[in-house]
């Protein structure tokens, strides 16, 4: 008897792994699969982050090509704010105004690009996407970045519409912290309407950033001059 209780208590008493939770994770995967493998997509996007004190909204329109355009505006502060991102494959024109100062600057686009924006974008959202995807770095590749503890966490209507809520933890390279993100994805379209990405140090939360997203549209129909960079 002896000799089947030992091992029976010893499994008891052994630590626990992180649980996955599969319907979290599939639903992810589901959403990451679908961004990263479409053609052309448009989405308007509205970025807050108390931390940082910004409020701005814009439109990001994606095509095969590596062609790229981000239009935002709003505050800093209350500082007002506008920047422009567009790349008609081969070159990409930057454009950054904070109140009254400006600057603008042209490089060769990277041939990684699209795929290291929209890699970022499915994990950390677009913030981080704009910073990381338009200057690849092979040392901060969004394949590096590894996704542990998928959960679902509830339910909730964005806008009219009904969402589950999906939370997992982002391990970075070299770092100690893991953000933890939330998603909260469409039941229908199965694409994000919102995320919440923040990092805690030592139970504080140094940075939190939201993202709504709305009006997706798949396949939109492109002006000739869309991503037409100016000389």
């Amino acid at each position: 008897m002896m000799r089947w209780t030992l091992p029976l208590v010893a499994a008891l008493l052994a630590p626990l792994a992180p649980v996955q939770d599969k319907d979290a994770e599939d639903a992810y995967r589901e959403f990451e699969k679908k961004l990263t493998s479409v053609k052309a997509f448009r989405v308007n996007i509205d970025i807050q982050s108390e931390e940082q004190k910004v409020k701005v909204k814009g439109e990001m329109t994606v095509a095969p090509g590596n062609k790229l355009k981000i239009v935002f505006s709003g505050t800093q502060g209350d500082m007002p704010i506008s920047a422009s991102l567009l790349s008609d494959g081969k070159t990409v024109a930057m454009k950054f105004a904070s109140g009254d100062k400006g600057e603008t600057k042209s490089e060769p686009t990277h041939a990684d690009m699209q795929e290291f924006l929209l890699g970022f974008f499915a994990k950390t959202g677009l913030l981080v996407g704009m910073d990381k995807g338009t200057r690849p770095m092979p040392e901060f590749n969004p394949n590096k970045l590894t996704l542990t503890n998928f959960k679902m966490v509830g339910k909730e209507k964005v806008g009219d519409r009904e969402t589950r809520i999906i939370q997992f933890n982002i391990t970075v390279p070299n770092e100690k912290d893991q953000p933890t993100c939330k998603l909260w994805l469409d039941t229908q379209s199965q694409m994000p309407l919102k995320r919440q990405l923040e990092v805690e140090v030592n139970g504080k939360v140094i940075f939190r950033v939201t993202e709504l997203y709305s009006q997706w549209v798949r396949d939109p129909v492109l002006k000739n001059d869309e991503f037409t960079v100016p000389k």
